[in-house]
């Protein structure tokens, strides 16, 4: 029922939220292109435009079952009761892709480099339109079996051309990290493959294939992880291509938009305002659930994003949907707006668990302006975004959420898209689309009694901060529970009572209106890996009961963050770095954000942030048990609030070189006999590069040590006597990197070099020695190192931690993907 809602409410916006041009087209259903895979829209200076879905559909083939839609294509789901493998296979696009599926039943086809027979398998029909080298993995967190991959040519039982059971490095979401599988193969243009996921022994579950196809630069067809080639110049947005098929940035700079989500809420039986559902955003205007959440745009490129005065009719709210003099923007009638809005500037999905797109938003447009920047330059009536600074979308205006009505209880995943048909000009590509996870919780049916609505609290006179000397870290425990409220309906994300959010015009500063809000004890909860990582957010809002012990902490917004991590030892949790720009506070819980207090730090002299003040930063260290959960809360002293980056660093695992004892179930036995995973033997002098530890693709904060003899030299300054530590990287995006080893935990003049493809004897990317305000916990500020360096995706790198002379010691390096 709420698949055909959505489907209308499409309807509504083509008819509706879009103008009308001349000889292009009416509405949506003018742009219907007959496939099942794409949103159909009139756009009002594009004409048609076509965004591929994720939506369910049907390949025609009656062996396969919850069918998907992917990269445009209808791609076959599971093998249907009562068919093999090779009946239910499915057909993938010719430049390749991400596939996620589930191997069950029973195994009809083996391979040669392991013992596949008693497991099932999935099977793909591929055939590529370039020849040469192709990738076919089944690596990353989504692979949760001992995966096995192999390939045959032109049917199921067609020759064997490769296969692959283990890749050390191949690190998947099981314990053993070469579990993963992949494999490279010589392919032919027009030739068809059959590539088959099976398992080992036995083995099967959920699984990630990557099909990476032949990138020969040079041929004039994009293939591959190629941003452009040769005379298809402009697939670049500076329509500059070099001989290496990457884009020539222009002299005069671009933008790079990149999306954020933030505050997100769920609000049951409740109202909107008739603009709201003029614009397509909503059915009704009242009896709706919504998913509201907070969208910031980020320009983080070298140049402003300008689109100038959209020469719209005034006053804009009693011109409702019409078309301005710039046919790119329309006058937007949803509460709260009321001025010109840039047409399709983004997209907002909720997607299941299986990636399937379930509800499609319609606020669309915005008024793209600087809402957080130091030297605002742009307005709703001369729209872009300076470079350097931020658009707000508050979770409180109109059309600034999902509506979720009739969508049952669950985990969702939230996903906000900037320039989904890619009209803007950008540095990058890969960094517009922001997910979020998210779990709604429905009311119990047996809760008839409504919510007592709460009064708005009232507006706090502004006084002048009280004079603070730097407080001390302070490590505090607790022996009683804090009195907790009543707890809501809503386990992770606030439930909103029923009731009308007051409208806030969007000009000037963002006004934030209080809403009837029963906030439970820990409103909305993100979860951290086990791995921990850097996690960028926001803290607006009103405060909840949380504080920390160690400062004034009661008054200011927070951000609560679950983290189970998966080691023992001691961890380190910060608000250091120049993405923070007020003054934290940082507070850890046992088990529940109400739980006892294990850790609390306000100001750490030599945190340095992006605010004035050196010390109102936030780092503590604090001991934590593996397989136990721990409350995270960024806060602020005395009213503090603003934009903050969190990283947490998870105890080092011990012997983390050594290969993992593999304890594979069923055991495996004798027969059949089975041959190593080949490795490849060091390169005399490279010791570093065989110890090398695999990070994940999206970068993360590492803590580690350098010791013993110097096997591997820099280039940009003497390191021929200082012992080195080797990571290898494989990112999924392409873009520009950051890695640093700045911070007090590192103890040492370090150098960080990067090398491609091969550790001992790959070609130098980048190399750094020293870098002015990469602060240390030695005493020279600048002996820290920070490079950025220029990545592709699915290349791999080599990141060295090396010293000065013969500097060494403890670091802790910091790797940023694009």
């Amino acid at each position: 029922m709420w698949r055909s809602r959505v489907l209308a409410v499409v309807l509504l916006l083509g008819a509706l939220a879009l103008p009308i041009v001349a000889d292009a087209c009416i509405s949506a259903a003018d742009c219907d292109d007959a496939n099942p895979c794409t949103d159909d829209l009139c756009d009002s200076d594009l004409g048609c435009v076509h965004a591929e879905v994720s939506h369910p559909c049907d390949d025609g083939n009656a062996c396969s079952t919850a069918d998907t839609c992917n990269g445009g294509v209808c791609i076959g789901g599971a093998v249907a009761a009562g068919c093999t493998s090779c009946q239910g296979i499915a057909t993938i696009p010719t430049n390749g892709g991400t596939f996620v599926g589930a191997t069950s039943g029973t195994g009809s086809s083996t391979s040669t480099c392991g013992s596949t027979g008693p497991s099932p398998e999935r099977m793909y029909r591929w055939t590529p339109n370039a020849s040469g080298t192709a990738v076919l993995q089944t690596c990353g967190s989504g692979t949760l079996y001992d995966s096995v991959v192999h390939v045959h040519a032109n049917t199921c039982g067609g020759a064997e051309l490769a296969c692959n059971d283990d890749t050390v490095g191949c690190t998947t979401g099981e314990p053993n990290d070469h579990h993963g599988s992949r494999l490279t193969v010589a392919v032919t243009a027009g030739q068809t493959y059959v590539i088959v996921v099976d398992g080992y022994n036995g083995a099967r579950g959920t699984y990630t294939l990557t099909v990476t196809p032949p990138s020969l630069c040079g041929n004039g067809i994009r293939e591959g992880a190629e941003v452009c080639d040769g005379s298809d110049a402009a697939a670049c947005p500076t329509t500059q291509c070099t001989t290496t098929c990457t884009c020539v940035p222009p002299a005069n700079g671009l933008p790079d938009l990149v999306p954020q989500i933030v505050d997100v809420s769920v609000a049951f039986n409740t109202t909107v305002a008739s603009g709201d559902v003029v614009e397509g955003c909503a059915e009704a205007t009242s009896g709706i659930d919504l998913l509201r959440f907070g969208a910031y745009s980020r320009n983080l490129g070298t140049a402003d994003f300008t689109l100038g005065d959209p020469l719209c009719p005034t006053p804009c709210d009693q011109h409702p949907l019409e078309l301005c003099g710039d046919p790119e923007f329309v006058c937007s009638p949803a509460a709260g707006h009321n001025h010109a809005h840039y047409n399709n500037y983004a997209r907002y999905d909720l997607l299941d668990a299986t990636g399937q797109t379930i509800v499609v938003g319609h606020k669309q447009g915005y008024c793209l302006r600087d809402t957080d920047c130091a030297a605002p330059v742009y307005t709703c009536t001369n729209q872009g975004i300076t470079a350097g600074c931020s658009d707000l979308y508050g979770a409180n205006l109109g059309c600034q959420y999902l509506d979720i009505t009739d969508v049952p209880s669950g985990i969702y995943t939230l996903r906000v898209t900037i320039d989904p048909f890619g009209r803007i000009p950008e540095l990058a590509e890969s960094n517009n689309v922001a997910q979020q996870s998210v779990t709604i919780t429905r009311p119990s049916p047996t809760s008839s009694a409504p919510t007592p609505t709460r009064t708005a609290t009232a507006t706090r006179t502004a006084t002048a901060t009280p004079t603070r000397t730097p407080t001390p870290t302070a490590i505090a425990t607790t022996t009683g529970t804090a009195a907790a409220p009543t707890p809501s309906p809503t386990i992770t994300l606030t439930a909103t009572a029923a009731g009308t959010p007051v409208a806030a015009t969007r000009t000037g500063t963002p006004t934030v209106t209080a809403t009837p809000t029963p906030i439970p004890a820990c409103g909305t909860v993100v979860t951290i890996p086990a791995t921990g990582g850097t996690i960028a957010g926001t803290t607006v809002g009103a405060p909840s009961a949380l504080g920390g012990t160690c400062a004034t902490s009661g008054n200011s917004p927070e951000r609560v963050y679950h983290w189970t991590p998966t080691t023992s030892g001691t961890a380190l949790v910060q608000t250091c770095g120049n993405g923070t720009l007020y003054d934290s506070v940082v507070h850890v819980h046992a088990g529940t954000c109400i739980g006892a207090e294990i850790a609390c730090n306000d100001d750490t002299t030599g945190c340095t942030t992006g605010e004035p003040n050196d010390h109102h930063g936030s780092r503590l260290s604090f001991t934590v048990t593996a397989g136990q959960t721990y409350v995270l809360v960024v806060d602020g002293y005395n009213g503090g609030a603003g934009a903050y980056t969190l990283s947490v660093t998870a105890p080092t695992v011990p012997n983390a070189t050594a290969t993992p004892t593999r304890t594979a179930t069923p055991l495996r036995t004798v027969t059949p006999t089975r041959s190593a995973t080949p490795t490849v033997s060091p390169t005399p002098g490279s010791s570093a590069c065989t110890g090398a530890v695999t990070i994940a693709s999206g970068g993360g904060t590492f803590i580690g040590t350098t010791s013993g003899a110097s096997t591997l030299a820099a280039s940009c300054a003497s390191s021929d006597g200082a012992p080195e530590k080797v990571y290898q990287w494989t990112p999924t995006r392409s873009g520009t990197a950051q890695i640093e080893t700045c911070g007090l935990a590192t103890l040492f003049d370090t150098i960080v070099s990067v090398r491609r493809q091969t550790c001992a004897t790959g070609a130098e990317a980048a190399c750094n020695d020293d870098t002015t305000g990469c602060t240390t916990g030695e005493p020279n500020d600048h002996h820290g190192s920070r490079l950025t360096v220029r990545v592709t995706a699915d290349q791999t790198y080599f990141i060295v931690v090396d010293g000065y002379a013969t500097s060494r010691g403890t670091y802790q390096l910091r790797v940023v993907a694009p």
